[in-house]
């Protein structure tokens, strides 16, 4: 019973010690404390083969999609366009688009730069993947509403229909876009994770 006791005061000790040591971690790797810092890298050239971005290829995608512009590079907004990587916006005209069409029951568009995610609940009750037809579909219509869009990603996964409800109302409300733009950023790598 005493050696159980003395693993178990181990065993949490242990944890203690590590959980601890890896906030530490802050700025090991010379950028001030910047690392982990996520920035907005536009990729719109479509032709593009030697680009380290260029991940998927048109044919496959039909959205022109080659990253979530959502990336991890160790940097504080030094990015060509840096000055929108932070802003997160509810595209209530592309939502209105959206749900309009007879396939969409409901729809949350959020746009961040010149990219937008679209989460959308298929009519019917369908919990089905979006297939390229309804992805194309989708693309046209919130490209239509802005004009300054070159990229949609959708999807029609339940949770994260869930999570951009949240965001919209977070966004509404007048909530930080920092730390949302965090947490949005995690799930969109998480939803689409071809696009890392």
């Amino acid at each position: 019973m005493k050696k159980l006791r003395w693993l178990l005061i181990g065993a949490a000790a242990s944890v203690l010690i590590t959980g601890c040591a890896s906030s530490n971690q802050g700025s090991q790797d010379g950028n001030d404390g910047q690392s982990g810092t996520l920035s907005m890298r536009n990729v719109t050239d479509s032709d593009a083969t030697d680009n380290d971005n260029n991940l998927m290829d048109d044919e496959q995608n039909n959205n022109k999609q080659y990253n979530n512009g959502l990336e991890d590079n160790g940097q504080n907004g030094n990015e060509q366009n840096g000055s929108d990587q932070n802003d997160l916006r509810n595209s209530e005209d592309a939502q209105q688009k959206v749900e309009a069409m007879k396939e969409v029951d409901k729809a949350v568009v959020i746009t961040a730069g010149s990219k937008a995610y679209a989460a959308v609940k298929l009519a019917n009750g369908e919990n089905a993947d979006v297939n390229d037809e309804m992805k194309k579909k989708v693309s046209d219509q919130v490209q239509a509403a802005d004009q300054n869009i070159n990229e949609v990603f959708v999807s029609s996964n339940p949770d994260f229909m869930e999570r951009m409800l949240g965001y919209r109302d977070d966004i509404q409300n007048g909530n930080p876009v920092r730390g949302l733009f965090d947490q949005f950023s995690e799930t969109v790598q998480r939803i689409f994770p071809e696009l890392r």
